[in-house]
């Protein structure tokens, strides 16, 4: 007989939650950003709550290592050289062994945020396509961190020049972690504002993969800098203002034309 624990069971209520919350989010014609923050608080926050409760931190360690351990034997046993994937292992020792705790929590809630924006994106999609409903009032490009979230990057990066000078496990692990989930957040910001200016700008296809490739093997940081900075510089008014531009001008040219 399959007994199910308490724990186990309450974690996968709140999953069955989160998917009654983006039901009616989409339904309701919430703003993007807000169908994705209340998705990500509830998955992230029922994951969490799995973590401490019933797998416990020192599980959640152990586990890290165990995975590291496979990961490793895997990579040794296909390599014709052992030295060759020598770099991705340390880089991976470092990750879920030596660093786990100042890393983990930030990375958990990146990954539930991405998939979150995955996951509406996509069913909005769908419910628009298959049954006509409009879904949310915004989309994905105009979503946009609120100001205020500038004080916990501040805080980040004070909590960071402290541990510095006074090295301590707990403010390591609040300023790494702090900072690893706000530059993720920050990081969709700056993909936002690139598929709103590709859309609005219209450039060449050519420019568009130019910048994808870049993006792909530059872009990581640099789009979690430019999101941040879109707090004070508001990259998409400036967008829609070179648009503005551009139509004046092209209006302008067609009455010249036309005489």
């Amino acid at each position: 007989m399959v007994t199910l624990r308490i724990p186990a069971g309450v974690f996968y209520a709140l999953f069955v939650l989160a998917g009654l919350v983006l039901g009616q989010g989409i339904r309701h014609a919430w703003p993007f950003g807000r169908v994705v923050a209340v998705f990500t608080a509830v998955t992230f926050g029922a994951f969490t709550g799995f973590v401490m409760f019933h797998m416990t931190w020192s599980g959640w360690q152990r586990q890290a290592a165990a995975s590291y351990e496979a990961f490793e034997v895997q990579m040794r046993g296909a390599a014709e050289d052992p030295a060759e994937h020598e770099a991705v292992l340390e880089f991976l020792r470092w990750i879920l062994v030596e660093r786990w705790a100042d890393v983990s929590i930030g990375l958990t809630f990146a990954s539930f945020l991405t998939g979150a924006v995955l996951a509406v994106g996509v069913t909005a999609f769908w419910v628009r396509i298959r049954h006509g409903m409009p879904g949310p009032r915004t989309t994905f490009a105009s979503m946009r961190p609120p100001e205020w979230l500038v004080w916990p990057v501040i805080a980040c990066a004070g909590l960071w020049f402290v541990e510095q000078r006074a090295s301590h496990d707990v403010l390591r692990a609040v300023a790494w972690n702090g900072a690893i989930g706000l530059a993720a957040i920050y990081w969709l910001n700056g993909v936002g504002i690139v598929v709103y200016a590709v859309r609005h700008l219209q450039p060449h296809v050519f420019v568009v993969a130019a910048l994808v490739l870049f993006l792909m093997y530059a872009g990581g940081w640099l789009l979690s800098i430019v999101g941040l900075f879109d707090t004070w510089w508001e990259l998409r008014v400036k967008v829609d203002r070179v648009v503005a531009v551009r139509e004046k001008l092209r209006d302008r040219s067609g009455d010249g034309d036309g005489e």
